[in-house]
């Protein structure tokens, strides 16, 4: 079912991009070399991060233990902030602290990336601002990112609980509980749940 919706998700965005990059606006992903919003904390579903576990399962003893502990540092540094930034993606982004999957400058799950890397764009504006951009500014000029959460194909800003911090909890790694989670994004993993479902019925009923 994720690969349906992520297929889905990348067939909408295409659309979008493709009306964007014909019209007078630009997007700043196609030129941009420092990738300054890997620094956010990326919100995911538990089958992503399933997912995205699976993946590493994969890979060689040596690189998925170098990633373990890339992920364990990441995790060890948001338990030291206070909740308002542990909770804010904004005050996050501040501390440039890049997710542990981008390995010198680029995504090394890229092809099984979450829904809330594909749908980020910024549009009309340089790469290198991106990385100025704080608060509520973080997105900028964001019509297609918006444009597709309105379509319902996006869980971004709906189920917000950080990638690396459930990819330990799929391993079983760094003491990371069920409790801890609720206990920090209770109120928003129940709506992430529910847009889960709202997004394969959506889906359900295309295919028909």
């Amino acid at each position: 079912m994720l690969d349906e919706i992520y297929a889905f998700v990348d067939e909408e965005l295409k659309k979008l991009t493709d009306e964007v990059r014909k019209s007078d606006h630009k997007i700043a992903c196609d030129w941009c070399n420092t990738p300054h919003c890997c620094n956010m904390m990326i919100s995911v579903w538990p089958s992503e991060a399933r997912h995205i576990a699976g993946v590493m399962r994969t890979w060689h003893r040596k690189g998925r233990r170098t990633m373990q502990r890339r992920i364990s540092k990441w995790i060890t540094h948001w338990r030291k902030q206070p909740p308002e930034i542990r909770c804010s993606d904004g005050e996050w982004f501040k501390l440039s602290r890049a997710c542990p999957f981008l390995d010198d400058g680029l995504c090394s799950i890229y092809k099984d990336r979450p829904a809330g890397c594909r749908t980020h764009y910024v549009v009309n504006q340089v790469p290198e601002v991106c990385g100025e951009l704080v608060n509520d500014n973080v997105l900028d000029v964001v019509e297609i990112h918006q444009e597709s959460a309105d379509r319902g194909i996006t869980s971004h800003g709906l189920y917000f609980v950080p990638l690396p911090l459930l990819v330990a909890y799929e391993f079983g790694s760094d003491n990371v509980t069920l409790d801890e989670i609720m206990s920090t994004f209770g109120r928003m993993v129940i709506l992430g749940r529910a847009e889960v479902e709202r997004v394969e019925k959506q889906l359900k009923e295309k295919q028909k």
